[in-house]
């Protein structure tokens, strides 16, 4: 070891500063519903459309039709916020490089 990096190891680190925001907030934007419709509906629309295509080809009752695309508007909401947080997972260190993203919550 060189005597140069002695004394970075022997400084002692302090603790992580206290966030500004509530917790609650900080889980809300590292699922991106703070930001909602915009990647939801990427996923929303294509299944959406198939079931109602499917709907339509069955004779499938319109209140069914209703619940089935509630449930996958909900599906779809919760695919999307999983997406991101295993994509902030994946790319941490490469997320640190990144200069724009320095609003993203850290871990």
């Amino acid at each position: 070891m060189s005597p140069q990096s002695q004394p970075l190891l022997r400084k002692r680190v302090s603790s992580p500063p206290t966030p500004t925001k509530p917790l609650w907030r900080l889980y809300l934007e590292l699922t991106r519903l703070h930001k909602f419709p915009l990647g939801s509906i990427l996923v929303f629309w294509p299944s959406a459309w198939g079931l109602t295509m499917a709907a339509y080809s069955v004779g499938l009752p319109a209140r069914s039709l209703a619940v089935q695309t509630l449930m996958f508007a909900l599906g779809s909401t919760l695919v999307h916020s999983a997406a991101c947080v295993i994509n902030d997972i994946c790319d941490v260190d490469f997320d640190r490089q990144v200069g724009m993203l320095c609003l993203i919550p850290k871990r």
